[in-house]
């Protein structure tokens, strides 16, 4: 029972798309149906599925750029920390340069 009353009820759908189909193509024409049915099979099948991908890339790259802005911050502080100790070093080095000429004038 369940089963025809299922049949039915598509059979119903079907005959109003018909309906609704067919009011529209004697109001707008069959030619404005069809250029509107070929403007929605152009937007769902190629439109849609390009700006789709195009938005998922741009997503990657947003990510991809938070990273890369994150790994120079990190690479910035490591090279201030190694130009500080290179800082250091060449400072000891100079005060070595400078009390050996000390010693050395002082002969």
């Amino acid at each position: 029972m369940a089963e025809t009353s299922n049949k039915s009820a598509v059979a119903r759908a079907s005959s109003e798309s018909a309906g609704i189909i067919t009011e529209l193509v004697e109001r707008l024409g069959l030619s404005t149906v069809l250029l509107l049915g070929a403007v929605y099979f152009g937007y769902q099948s190629i439109i849609r599925p390009i700006a789709d991908s195009y938005r998922q890339m741009i997503v990657d790259v947003a990510a991809t750029n938070k990273f890369l802005q994150e790994e120079i911050r990190n690479n910035d502080d490591e090279d201030a920390q190694r130009v500080r100790m290179i800082t250091d070093h060449i400072d000891r080095l100079e005060n070595k340069i400078d009390k050996m000429m000390e010693l050395e004038l002082m002969k």
